[in-house]
């Protein structure tokens, strides 16, 4: 039954990511974390969604846009472990609770933007919104917001934002692994769930790519935005939670 529920958590986590290009921590790691604890859950995630972001990044045929994202993570990759340090040596809570607000600020003036508006690309932003999503994914395991909220302010179509997203997990999806290896968390127990999730995973990409041709470019823009808000609040929540108790 556990390996079930595991799976078909994959397939909804991979379901949002191949609809949105993002989402895939969001849905995986908390859910699994009830039913093997958060350390495993995280490497579970790590693991899992490497296979993910590769599978729709050659299903995507992203090639084009590695050279577009690299500096994105490039700086992303810097910044992992600042967001280990800050993880290890300040305050975990404080940190979590104010990365959802800046998530939850960024996400609504991002929904207030024109669908037609754009902005150019500079080197500057650039190396701010990577080294923020390194420093994110070293705190709380996920990096994949302040490129979001980049990608939809730059502007674009949908699949445009998708291929880039894709193509950023490329780059960025095995220093995660190769940094978790020393851990000791990938052992055999992890490794059994793989084959059954990674078919689950497979399925949900299936079907989110049917789905996906279907998403206006103001629809991809709200649900993207409206999972990033999903994000924030409950980062928000857990952390007074924490506080209260």
């Amino acid at each position: 039954m556990e390996i079930v529920l595991i799976g078909i958590i994959c397939f909804c986590g991979a379901f949002v990511q191949a609809l949105i290009g993002f989402g895939y921590a969001v849905f995986v790691t908390p859910l699994v974390a009830i039913i093997l604890g958060p350390k495993i859950a995280i490497a579970f995630s790590i693991v899992t969604s490497t296979f993910a972001s590769y599978l729709l990044f050659f299903q995507r045929g992203a090639y084009h846009e590695l050279r577009n994202v690299s500096l994105l993570a490039f700086t992303a990759v810097i910044g992992t472990p600042i967001g280990i340090y800050f993880l290890l040596y300040l305050n975990e809570d404080l940190i979590r609770f104010l990365i959802s607000v800046a998530i939850f600020i960024s996400a609504f003036v991002s929904l207030r933007k024109k669908n037609n508006e754009q902005h150019g690309e500079s080197v500057f932003f650039k190396t701010i919104v990577g080294l923020l999503s390194g420093i994110m994914r070293g705190t709380v395991s996920m990096g994949g917001p302040p490129v979001v909220i980049y990608q939809n302010w730059i502007g674009g179509t949908p699949d445009i934002i998708r291929n880039r997203m894709y193509a950023f997990f490329v780059w960025i999806s095995p220093v995660g692994i190769i940094l978790l290896l020393p851990s000791g968390l990938i052992n055999i127990d992890l490794v059994k769930l793989l084959p059954f999730s990674i078919l689950s995973i497979f399925s949900g990409i299936f079907v989110g790519a049917k789905y996906r041709v279907r998403i206006s470019t103001s629809i991809f823009h709200f649900l993207s935005m409206s999972l990033l808000f999903f994000i924030s609040v409950i980062g928000i929540i857990n952390s007074i939670l924490i506080w209260v108790n």
